[in-house]
């Protein structure tokens, strides 16, 4: 043994034995020994791990690549269009809503009952400007309101017109303001007006002794409130309109968007005149008027009938009658 050299080291392997010497040792996963002509041969367990190390180079590659063309990634994740969808709130909540107040002394209702007050605090009017334009078309000789599209659920939210009617008399003179949910698509200016168009005519309750000024401000005789289905409902709590009917609550006339967008079946299309008889029927119950049935078949239908469940054989009629 020349000096310096370690002895040899026999192991056993797989049964058989061989000799391996110390100095000749290297990393498993390196190459083998040098040759007499200093070429590097590698064991077969170095290049098993040279083999996986160039398969595992080659799929960071491939991946790289991928993610390169990907793109960038959301705040979650997800590349932008793969973005998770943010549910939508259909709730028409009312901000500030009191507890009702229960007017057992008073007359009237929706098209079904008993009355309590609901009040909500409205703002104003900033620019009464949310009309949607449609083509419009002529039933029974008028011209009749742009077909819209009325949401189930609003804002929540009642603003009210500004302005007001120049001041009137008669033996009972009653104030009211006008007040239209946001996010309905009718303007409220023109609501306003068809309003008081109703209610200032000579034919309507004006011929009983009644005269209407509208106002802006908070001390009126009652709130003219057009409202969606779902605030309906809350609104003419605990009477049950079910995002349906109309009503009137204590000192709220509650007018339905809904009627007020598409009217009724029996009035054939005319919604201009079903939009005069919600205001006469609803503004009816608040002067004290009830509810009375059809007087027979081909008879003016009385403006206090329940006419948004039908006619009964009735004729259309949106005018209170001079016995009503």
């Amino acid at each position: 043994m020349p000096s310096g050299d370690r002895p040899a080291e026999r192991r056993t392997v797989g049964g058989a034995s061989t000799v391996a010497d110390r100095s000749a040792d290297v990393p498993i996963s390196g190459p083998g020994p040098a040759t007499s002509d200093g070429a590097v041969v590698l064991t077969p367990r170095g290049r098993l791990v040279a083999l996986i190390a160039v398969v595992v180079a080659a799929l960071g590659l491939v991946l790289a690549f991928q993610t390169l063309s990907a793109g960038p990634a959301t705040s979650e994740g997800r590349a932008p269009d793969q973005a998770a969808a943010v549910p939508g709130d259909d709730g028409g909540a009312v901000p500030g809503k009191a507890a009702p107040i229960v007017d057992p002394g008073s007359a009237g209702g929706s098209d079904s009952g008993s009355v309590a007050a609901a009040p909500l605090t409205p703002t104003p009017s900033a620019a009464d400007t949310d009309a949607v334009a449609a083509p419009s078309v002529v039933v029974n000789d008028r011209t009749q309101p742009p077909a819209v599209e009325v949401p189930t659920a609003a804002s929540g939210q009642l603003v009210y017109a500004s302005g007001a009617t120049a001041p009137v008399t008669g033996d009972r003179v009653w104030t009211y303001r006008v007040e239209v949910e946001d996010g309905l698509p009718f303007d409220r200016a023109e609501v306003a007006a068809a309003v008081h168009a109703t209610l200032s005519d000579a034919g309507g309750w004006l011929a009983h002794g009644n005269a209407f000024q509208r106002v802006d401000s908070e001390d009126t005789d009652f709130r003219l409130i057009l409202a969606s289905p779902s605030l309906t409902d809350q609104l003419c709590a605990p009477l049950q309109t079910r995002g349906r009917v109309s009503c009137r609550n204590g000192d709220l006339v509650v007018l339905n968007a809904l009627r007020w967008a598409e009217g009724i079946e029996d009035y054939g299309g005319d919604v201009a005149s079903y939009r005069e008889y919600m205001v006469n029927h609803e503004v009816g119950h608040r002067l004290g008027r009830g509810h009375v049935e059809c007087p027979g078949a081909g008879e003016p239908a009385p403006v206090m009938m329940q006419q948004t469940y039908g006619l009964d054989g009735c004729a259309l009629n949106s005018w209170p009658l001079p016995d009503e």
